[in-house]
């Protein structure tokens, strides 16, 4: 039931993990991240940076979990 996602520590945001044309993706994809949230592409337009008040984790039930959260959860 944990989905890969990301939360802005700054705005508090969560958003799911998904490719770029919007469909979620299986790991944590950054290519989906809004444009906002992005710092630096490459010249293929790939996200080489983003904001560093984004951490990576999991969505269950609507709530963000860190991983170590998450990992606490499956015990």
């Amino acid at each position: 039931g944990f989905s890969p996602g990301f939360l802005d520590r700054e705005t508090g945001a969560v958003y799911c993990s998904c490719w770029d044309d919007g469909r979620p993706a299986p790991f944590h994809a950054l290519n989906g991240l809004p444009d906002h949230l992005v710092l630096a592409r490459n010249p293929r337009g790939q996200i080489t940076a983003i904001k560093p008040s984004v951490v990576a984790g999991f969505i269950h039930q609507g709530l963000f979990y860190t991983r170590e959260q998450a990992a606490c959860r499956l015990k």
